[in-house]
């Protein structure tokens, strides 16, 4: 007995399972694929699933029925289509090695073999009604895209394998409803499959594209940092842009990476999410990372920007931002000294608390590498303070923003990024180099264990004049030997509070 399955995409019957045969029939029948071309008997059944049972004779006209009952053994087969309602399955084929060489299609066996098809072709059923409603759970209906519980699945997946990084892009089809309003939703459905169409012409091939619901999309990249998925992004928008239909379609991209954005989903969904309001927000048709997101915020809630870009910041290496308040808790306390007060304060303040903002843009595999830079990462690295300042500008710091720039210039000119001397750097972004200089000094870092307080001392009185400013260093020296013990208690947030006043304690 063999039961031969359909196969849709080969176009076949294929054996699924096979008993009573051994040897070279066993073989044979095991590896056979019968494709309407071989007999007519296969193309009948398809036309006519429920077609009654076929019996063969050895001395069958049929060639390649007779042939394969030659090379079976079989002296009679009988062929029972397994099919309920136009649906065909396959057939159970039942051959006859002894005995007589002709079957009487008597009632009786005709009852057994319809009960046997029956069963099977009911268990067929279920199993494919349950891979169709698997498939629907997973799939969207409309655009044949990934959908919703596939989305957070591929999620969960790319956290648990801690796969590396990769970058979510959320994605909305801008002024939507009125494409429903005005042409009705039969056209709105049309537009949704265009632009799932588009989307999935525009990714890599290793990407994942899901609908998550009404009309949002999203994109998982894996291996990409944002840097590089804005280049897929920017393609997704173009080619929607370039999709011909009746009106214009075009989409908003929010863009996050893991793990330099978030270290959780859920803060990466938001994060993504933020990302796409700001392109929204921004006029539409456009792709928006998630840290210019939080630049675009402060435009409209300073407070929020601050907030945004703490969590930027402390997603992406908590120890700056514990590095960050310190600094700032000591660059206040040197301003001071140096006749600083007020608003000028309260922005170095500020400026000390955000003043590695910018290293957002650096990947982690050089931000965290435990051996010295060559000169390409160095590069990389000294691009913060313009990334840094470039966020602020954003944001409507333009001051604060001034420090963060000029926080790694030099007093005799060899600083970057503009080789700026003396007077020409900011007093406030003289006090960060230093004060920056000495916790980093004091602090373990993933190249290098901390110094002794006397140690870096010594090196801040060796670059008093060429690397730093000489008052700066005689001040914060100061500050130093009055607080023995200098770990200030400030939390970033409160460095950033701009009603706080407190000195560092």
């Amino acid at each position: 007995m063999v039961a031969f399955l359909w196969e849709e995409q080969d176009e076949a019957l294929v054996c699924r399972a096979a008993t009573g045969f051994t040897g070279e029939p066993d073989e044979l029948i095991r590896t056979v694929r019968i494709r309407p071309s071989d007999t007519e008997r296969l193309q009948q059944l398809l036309d006519n699933p429920t077609a009654e049972p076929l019996f063969f004779e050895h001395d069958t006209p049929d060639e390649f029925i007779r042939t394969m009952m030659e090379r079976t053994g079989a002296v009679a087969l009988v062929v029972v289509p397994i099919a309920t309602n136009d649906r065909f399955y396959g057939v159970l084929n039942v051959s006859v090695t002894e005995g007589p060489e002709r079957l009487e299609a008597t009632p009786a066996l005709r009852s057994l073999l319809a009960g046997v098809v029956a069963q099977t072709a009911t268990a067929l059923d279920n199993a494919r009604l349950i891979e169709t409603m698997a498939h629907q759970a997973r799939f969207d209906n409309l655009t044949g895209l990934l959908g919703h519980r596939a989305f957070h699945e591929a999620l969960e997946i790319q956290l648990e394998r801690g796969a590396g990084t990769f970058t979510l892009a959320s994605i909305d089809i801008d002024d939507f409803k009125l494409v429903n309003d005005l042409h009705g939703h039969p056209v709105g459905d049309e537009a949704l499959r265009r632009v799932a169409e588009a989307l999935r012409c525009s990714v890599r091939e290793q990407d994942a594209v899901f609908r998550v619901g009404g009309e949002e999309f999203a994109v998982v990249m894996p291996g990409l940092v944002a840097d590089n998925a804005v280049k897929v992004a920017e393609r997704i928008r173009a080619e929607v842009a370039r999709t011909a239909f009746l009106l214009p379609l075009r989409v908003s991209v929010g863009l996050a990476s893991w793990p330099d954005d978030a270290r959780d989903r859920d803060s990466l969904l938001e994060r993504a999410d933020a990302a796409l309001y700001a392109a929204k927000h921004a006029g539409k048709d456009r792709v928006v990372g998630a840290a210019a997101a939080a630049a675009e915020a402060g435009r409209e809630n300073p407070t929020a920007a601050r907030t945004n870009l703490l969590d930027l910041l402390r997603a992406k290496d908590p120890n700056t931002v514990t590095h960050s308040a310190h600094v700032a808790a000591l660059a206040v306390e040197v301003g001071r000294r140096l006749g600083i007060d007020g608003d000028r304060l309260a922005d170095l303040r500020t400026a000390g608390g955000l003043h590695d903002v910018g290293k957002l843009a650096v990947p982690d595999a050089i931000l965290n590498k435990p051996a010295a830079l060559d000169d390409e990462e160095m590069n990389v690295v000294r691009s913060h303070s313009v990334v840094g300042a470039e966020l602020l500008r954003a944001a409507g710091w333009g001051g604060v923003a001034r420090f963060v720039l000029e926080h790694h210039e030099r007093v005799d000119g060899t600083g970057y990024p503009n080789g700026l001397t003396g007077d020409d750097i900011s007093l406030e972004a003289r006090i960060l180099h230093a004060t920056d200089a000495y916790d980093a000094m004091t602090s373990d870092r993933p190249y290098s264990r901390a110094m002794m307080k006397s140690a870096a001392i010594d090196e801040l009185r060796r670059g008093s004049g060429t690397q730093f400013d000489p008052e700066v260093v005689r001040t914060l020296l100061d500050v130093l030997r009055a607080h023995d013990d200098f770990t200030p208690s400030w939390s970033v947030e409160t460095v950033l509070d701009p009603g706080s006043t407190r000195a560092a304690e």
